[in-house]
């Protein structure tokens, strides 16, 4: 890295804490942040992923397999995974509401399992240290500020829905997709496989590939096969190359993603996501 060049995911020092630990500061923040962060950057509903985090990527496929077998033993482990709204709710009526939206607003109402590991930078150590090999790797990005194990049911569609926080990039890494053998439909009836629907592109999954991609679109995940499919789940910090041309033309990229981590590790210090990490 050269001289005078701010790491995009500094760590602030200690000091750096919220003034108050209020969900309404929480979402204060968030709500600011991401009003800003719309005006400063300009991309597609699909991105490289190997063009925005190579070193990630490239360690992510590599070890698809053993963060399968830590997922495989995590699912036989008591209290690991819970529902979705079950996991994401903070006590906040309107926040609470729209995650039971997200999760269950299909025909099938079929709950949405996930087993939380980091949340805004901090560690939910019951299940990450149940999960050294994956844990060893995300340790080694301190970009990714939240990773979980996300699995969709059988005949399960989230509703259309965007995420809560411009400042990231979601990454899916898929370690379990319903194929001909697990699925066998798929070649006799031709159903289609899994997919990601995102600013009205369509994503096929494909198991160990990586897909990225920006939840402040509207998008849905949907499996129509009689099989589960699950990923690896990562919020990734914006790096200075998701930030609009003109940002990085005035040299500005550098310095708001690393205003963008502290955003980060400041939503990271809130009751909001201490209750998250409580359960």
């Amino acid at each position: 890295m050269g001289r005078g060049t701010m790491a995009w995911w500094w760590s602030p020092p200690a000091w750096w804490s919220p003034p108050a630990r209020h969900p309404l500061v929480f979402f204060a923040v968030l709500r600011g942040w991401n009003w800003l962060l719309r005006v400063l950057t300009s991309n597609g509903p699909f991105l490289d992923a190997r063009a925005y985090f190579p070193g990630l990527v490239e360690a992510l496929e590599a070890e698809a397999g053993g963060i399968l077998r830590e997922y495989e033993s995590l699912r036989l482990v008591d209290g690991a995974f819970a529902s979705f709204e079950e996991a994401f709710g903070i006590g906040h009526e309107r926040w609470d509401r729209a995650q039971r939206g997200i999760a269950r607003g299909d025909p099938s109402k079929a709950p949405w399992p996930v087993a939380i590991m980091r949340v805004y930078g901090r560690t939910r150590q019951r299940v990450a240290g149940l999960c050294p090999v994956t844990e060893a790797l995300l340790s080694l990005h301190p970009e990714v500020v939240s990773a979980l194990f996300s699995t969709l049911p059988p005949d399960k569609a989230l509703t259309l829905h965007r995420g809560p926080f411009r400042g990231v990039l979601r990454l899916h890494l898929p370690i379990l997709v319903p194929d001909g053998r697990t699925c066998p439909q798929l070649s006799r009836d031709q159903v289609p496989p899994a997919y990601l629907l995102c600013g009205g592109q369509t994503h096929t999954f494909e198991r160990g590939r990586c897909v990225l991609f920006d939840d402040m679109f509207v998008h849905q995940a949907v499996n129509p096969t009689t099989a589960p499919r699950t990923v690896l789940f990562l919020d990734v910090l914006r790096p200075p190359a998701a930030f609009s041309p003109w940002v990085r033309r005035l040299g500005l990229a550098g310095p708001l993603a690393a205003a963008n981590a502290a955003v980060a590790h400041f939503l990271g210090r809130s009751d909001a996501v201490a209750a998250v990490l409580l359960r």
